[in-house]
């Protein structure tokens, strides 16, 4: 099964837009430091797993969850239970193309009773812009008080690389919040990224981080935690 996948998608020049998605009972553990370890017991057995977990990467296919909140949580979809003890396992993946530009990615633990898999929603918000006909994505499943967003609109600050018309994150105290793609966003302002104004209009996680990086520079990664939470505070408030 992993060949036949890899072998249809490790394709040079791939189409911009391409996700995948499934149930794959793999990987059987990721370390904090993003070091992928799979069930395989002999070389082409690693071999064929590691192609669809790691090096479809290659060909723009990256696993969403991951590219998301980076490494290091106890995400999990799937639980093994033998005499009494629990195993968690993150079996069930998006893969998908960077253009996808996915913004959040959850498992959602509060329909685990629907099956033995915890369903994992994802938004994307395509760096060319969303479609016309779209006006409104409901993109989380929590909804906050009416009393906390009543008279509080979207904030438009005048600065240029700071001003947006729609601020897109999901907001979930209780959520992972996208830690990895605030800090991704951060990197490229480092690396001299350019964002374009229509991609600026909306107010994500990753040109979130790439806005602050632009202003602070190469700094501690102690500044762009304390940063971070600032943000989420801010935003829950």
């Amino acid at each position: 099964m992993f060949d036949a996948i890899y072998d249809q998608l490790a394709k040079e020049n791939p189409p911009d837009y391409r996700f995948l998605c499934g149930d794959f009972n793999s990987p059987k553990e990721e370390s904090g430091d993003g070091e992928v370890t799979v069930w395989g017991s002999d070389e082409d057995w690693i071999s064929s797993e590691r192609s669809v977990m790691v090096d479809l990467a290659d060909y723009d296919l990256t696993d969403v969850y991951r590219e998301v909140s980076g490494y290091g949580d106890d995400a999990y979809s799937w639980v093994a239970k033998n005499r009494g003890n629990e195993f968690p396992r993150r079996f069930d993946h998006v893969f998908a193309s960077e253009l996808l530009n996915a913004a959040e990615a959850s498992y959602l633990h509060e329909y685990d009773n629907l099956s033995d898999h915890s369903p994992l929603e994802v938004v994307f918000t395509p760096k060319e812009g969303l479609h016309r006909d779209i006006e409104e994505i409901e993109r989380s499943v929590y909804e906050p008080p009416v009393d906390e967003n009543e008279d509080s609109p979207n904030p438009s600050p005048s600065h240029n690389g700071l001003s947006y018309e729609d601020d897109i994150r999901m907001v979930d105290p209780d959520a992972n919040y996208r830690r990895g793609r605030f800090k991704v966003g951060w990197n490229k302002a480092v690396d001299g990224a350019e964002m374009q104004d229509n991609v600026l209009d909306q107010l994500t996680w990753e040109n979130l981080g790439w806005r602050l990086g632009m202003i602070f520079g190469n700094t501690s990664d102690e500044l762009k935690e304390e940063l971070y939470e600032w943000c989420v505070e801010q935003q829950t408030d």
